[in-house]
């Protein structure tokens, strides 16, 4: 499973940093043209929104493969060791429902809106919208990986006799 995860982790990496470098650069040309040089310049702005939104929802899934999504684990803390994990198995398979309807209603929403383009660059709405979608399926997988992995760990513990 190291493996997949950094063969995963090594392109979203990527993404991310190309997608901040044009959120920092496309803010630098929008200040240095529209401020300095009174020259507008619609198109960044544009830019730089789609890329921001593409970031939060990459980094989204790279943050729920890593575990450092925020979540409240009080009831984690005080169940004890069998509970705990069949309490993580319900809370994963309801955010994968969840998961599941983002990416048929994310997807609806995308192609509903397909004859809609961007001022500036025309570009059709539904390459803007799909990206939500699209990294539901990713985060899907990894819940789908989650619940795999603690029913393993549940498996192992009652074949060795609790003691694993």
């Amino acid at each position: 499973m190291e493996k997949r995860e950094r063969m995963f982790r090594g392109p979203m990496d990527v993404i991310l940093f190309v997608l901040m470098n044009i959120i920092v650069l496309g803010v630098f040309l929008q200040f240095l043209l529209r401020y300095l040089l009174q020259i507008p310049f619609s198109g960044a702005d544009e830019i730089v929104t789609q890329s921001f939104v593409f970031m939060v929802f990459v980094g989204a899934v790279g943050a729920l493969r890593s575990g450092q999504i925020i979540n409240i684990d009080i009831l984690q803390r005080v169940l004890r060791t069998p509970f705990k994990e069949y309490l993580e198995i319900g809370i994963n398979v309801i955010t994968w429902f969840f998961f599941l309807a983002i990416v048929i209603y994310g997807t609806k929403f995308a192609f509903a809106n397909v004859d809609q383009a961007s001022f500036s660059y025309r570009v059709p709405k539904v390459y803007y919208y799909i990206v939500l979608p699209i990294c539901a399926v990713f985060m899907g997988v990894t819940v789908t990986q989650n619940i795999i992995t603690i029913i393993k760990s549940l498996k192992h513990r009652g074949e060795s006799g609790g003691k694993a």
